[in-house]
């Protein structure tokens, strides 16, 4: 008996101990557990809407605090999805803006996140949210402590402890429920800034260099422009570069390849720019760069930079090139002091660098006079095609071995009656585009071959040498159009000789060998031109029915100051002789680099040192001089090329 009442009373002590417990550590638990999910939600709110805040400023950096209604109104609801917790947004002053919701009766708990914009701290959301709902819980939490204690200290004394473990575990398991749903929402906004990141990175470069675009550069600009306006004495420049031919390597090899030559020259770019300079890719091929201290003069001497850096063989996909790219600059303060002018001056700048054939060209007033809208002038050349408003120039080639004058070259010329002379690059590409292309050459060719005609009756046999667009060697009916031209006038196809480029050769290799063929059957000769600035191999060249190879003048220009060029030089000539083809050389600029092509065995020399381009009745009187051209047999080059220069 005094067993059982011992037994009895230690029962009753430990289940008495057990429903204190309950009523002392439930409402504990619970008031815990619920500050903890408060604080850690409050957090997560805040954070949030901290983050959409600060990207709505972004869009209106300045203004934002001026216009709190209307930027209220224009946050999205979700933004304030509990509708227990108070917002209030503060300026770094701690003046509040505005708040959201209802203040909350204290107690109160809250949390403080910032509104960043670039990193720099621009104001403060405070999110509030009242205790008194979670105070109440924990009483009510108590009053039901008290009824589970009593009945567990009841069942205790009738049942095992595993009722009081089953308790706690679902306890247990609730607490774990909460905190799977706040590490959810965590989750979700670690994402959801990744992504917006993403966006903002991809809306603000350019996919294929991963350069800034031209969005980005124009907030470089007005970023830089605001740290300078108040300096009297700063000085800044713009260049836009733009790529010379390349719509032809994206022609004839593709875009793809044309992708990586466009990643290639925006590392060269690159390269040579400081780190406090923006390099930009605003088009297809071109880049602006933003030169954040350099005035004219050392943004000229920058871009020469670029241009020869760009113009270094680039390997690409196992292709050697030789880019060429054209610069304008304009320069702050003296040629403009907005982005758009600026840039418009460039723009102009570069145009007229294209047009002049120059590298580099800074805008200077009366430019923007001379920059014809490519729409007109595209309209202004088909009318003047068909009205046969074009002039026909001819430069002599000369046989290095006899020093006579064994051809010519036809090239077309076009002096637009309000722009002047406008540049072939320019013209030839607007015909490409514009689909005239085929009636440029059709006139370019027939005129040429009028002209070899009336040179024919006055005795004088000269070969005629005409140039070819890529777009022509891809007619199916080019072939038989010359054929054509040929009957018409009576003439051998030996006379004539075709200059195609590389790129236009490679554009569709098969096909181009196929026409090349059908050429030459008819005893048209075949040149390639600017050999070893294209992509061509000699696989095909091998498989070609040319006649001769014509060395690109940027290997001849520094023929004396560059080890490498006089390699490729006499290196191609050695080749080419022994395909049984001959080798002319253009652009020869002085007699050392004429008599050095001559040592090489170099077949036929052009240059404008020898003789610029003329037009028919200056040719006419320049040849009749001609025969003093023998003289350079004896070794008489300096005086005969003087001589001829002359004439």
């Amino acid at each position: 008996m005094q067993l059982e009442k011992r037994l009895r009373r230690i029962t009753r002590l430990t289940t008495l101990s057990i429903a204190l417990a309950i009523i002392f550590f439930i409402p504990l638990g619970y008031f815990t557990v619920g500050l903890k999910y408060e604080k850690k939600l409050l957090a997560v709110y805040s954070e949030f809407n901290a983050d959409l805040i600060s990207r709505k400023i972004v869009s209106n950096p300045k203004a934002w605090r001026s216009q709190t209604g209307q930027f209220k109104q224009n946050l999205a609801p979700a933004v304030w999805q509990n509708k227990h917790i108070y917002y209030r947004i503060s300026d770094t002053q701690q003046k509040v803006l505005f708040g959201v919701g209802e203040a909350p009766k204290r107690p109160v708990f809250s949390a403080r996140a910032r509104l960043l914009v670039e990193g720099e701290i621009v104001g403060n959301i405070d999110a509030q949210i009242s205790l008194t709902p979670l105070l109440y819980g924990t009483f009510l939490s108590f009053l039901l402590s008290l009824a589970v204690a009593w009945v567990i200290f009841y069942l205790l004394n009738m049942l095992p402890f595993a009722a009081l473990t089953r308790v706690m575990k679902r306890l247990e398991e609730s607490e774990s429920k909460l905190k799977v749903e706040v590490d959810a929402k965590e989750n979700a906004l670690r994402e959801y800034r990744q992504v917006s990141d993403a966006m903002v990175y991809q809306a603000t470069h350019d996919d294929l260099t991963e350069l800034p675009n031209r969005a980005c550069f124009t907030q470089a600009f007005d970023k830089h422009f605001s740290n300078v306006a108040d300096n009297e004495e700063a000085v800044f420049s713009i260049m836009i570069f733009d790529l010379n031919r390349f719509k032809e390597i994206n022609d004839n090899l593709g875009h793809p390849f044309g992708d990586e030559v466009i990643k290639a020259v925006s590392r060269r770019i690159r390269q040579t720019l400081p780190e406090t300079d923006l390099l930009a890719r605003i088009g297809g091929d071109e880049f602006a760069v933003l030169l954040t201290s350099s005035g004219k003069k050392a943004a000229i001497a920058q871009a020469k930079e670029i241009v020869d850096s760009v113009k270094k063989h680039i390997v690409v996909e196992g292709y050697h090139l030789s880019l060429q790219g054209s610069i304008g600059i304009s320069s702050y303060p003296a040629h403009g002091t907005t982005f758009e002018e600026l840039m418009r001056h460039a723009d102009i700048a570069m145009y007229c660098a294209k047009q002049n054939e120059k590298m580099v060209c800074s805008y200077e007033q009366g430019y923007e006079d001379n920059g014809p809208d490519r729409l007109i002038l595209t309209a202004d050349l088909r009318q003047t095609i068909d009205n046969g408003g074009l002039a026909l120039f001819f430069q002599p080639k000369f046989s290095l071995k006899s020093g006579e004058v064994v051809g010519v070259e036809a090239l077309a010329r076009w002096t637009h009656p309000e722009y002047g002379a406008i540049a072939p690059e320019i013209f030839i590409t607007l015909a490409e585009q514009a689909g005239i292309i085929h009636s440029l050459t059709e006139w370019v060719l027939e005129t040429a071959l009028q002209q070899q005609v009336a040179w024919n009756k006055q005795g004088l046999s000269l070969d005629m040498a005409v140039n070819i667009s890529s777009r022509n060697l891809q007619n199916d009916q080019f072939t038989q159009q010359v054929s054509t031209l040929l009957e018409k006038y009576d003439l051998e196809g030996a006379g004539l000789t075709l200059e195609l480029t590389e790129s236009s050769i490679m554009l569709d290799p098969g096909k181009s060998i196929e026409r090349i063929h059908g050429l030459s059957k008819l005893g048209i000769k075949v040149s390639i031109d600017d050999y070893g600035i294209g992509y061509s191999s000699l696989v095909y060249l091998k498989k070609l029915m040319v006649h001769e190879l014509k060395i690109d003048k940027s290997f001849i220009c520094n023929l004396l100051d560059d080890d490498n060029d006089q390699v490729i030089v006499r290196s191609t000539i050695e080749m080419a002789h022994n395909l049984n083809l001959k080798v002319v050389s253009e652009g020869i600029e002085n007699t050392e680099i004429y008599n050095l092509l001559k040592e090489q065995n170099c077949d036929i020399a052009q240059g404008h040192y020898l003789c610029d381009p003329l037009p028919i009745e200056q040719f006419g009187k320049w040849i009749s001089g001609q025969s003093i051209a023998g003289q350079a047999i004896n070794g008489n080059s300096d005086k005969v090329i003087s001589s001829l220069r002359t004439l």
